[in-house]
């Protein structure tokens, strides 16, 4: 079993059996911290919660399914809740891998986000024995890119829409829900194509 996650705010996460994907997930936030705000001050003293969800497409064992009216939307009341419910399934299995995505931003405030979860899932998987592996964005598109026939241009958009037809022509019919459903796609792939994934 392998997890592949592109840590973000809004979090990417592949889970693959046997070299195939099983699950395309997104966890984000379910109010922007600026909704949040303006609900805490118009009523101080209440939480609202979940403040996670998990939009969750499952599927066949063909790989071809999955539009976005197929997902289900899973709410959890923490970001640590759903992390450790999405990392459960490899808990279960003994050759089980997690590979994150070593990200970068735009901003300090993006780093900083990513840093922190990328530590998050790691200490996770510390806990309960999971290995886990970390591969930068350059790594993998020197990898992914020759393996279907070019280079990712250096371009961060070009480079992104490269990788949605990668995902296009692997999954033909699934609607991904961002891109980094996609770069969660691509670090699996590295991951199967270096053989750090077996």
């Amino acid at each position: 079993m392998l997890i592949s996650i592109d840590p973000a705010k809004s979090a990417g996460i592949v889970a693959w059996q046997d070299g195939k994907p099983t699950h395309i997930c997104t966890l984000r936030p379910v109010l922007t911290t600026k909704e949040r705000k303006e609900l805490a001050k118009a009523n101080p003293g209440i939480v609202f919660t979940p403040t996670w969800a998990v939009s969750e497409l499952r599927l066949n064992q063909s790989g071809v399914t999955g539009k976005l009216a197929d997902r289900r939307e899973i709410p959890y009341a923490t970001r640590g809740d759903a992390i450790r419910e999405l990392l459960a399934p490899a808990r279960r299995k003994k050759d089980a891998l997690v590979v994150m995505e070593e990200g970068f931003g735009k901003s300090t405030l993006t780093v900083k986000q990513h840093a922190f979860l990328r530590g998050y899932i790691a200490c996770e998987c510390e806990a309960h024995g999971i290995p886990w592996f970390e591969v930068s964005v350059s790594e993998w598109r020197k990898v992914v890119g020759p393996k279907h026939g070019f280079t990712f241009p250096n371009n961060s958009d070009l480079a992104k829409q490269r990788a949605i037809e990668i995902a296009a022509d692997l999954l033909p019919g699934v609607e991904f829900l961002n891109n980094d459903e996609t770069d969660a796609l691509m670090v699996g792939l590295w991951a199967l194509y270096t053989k750090t994934a077996k």
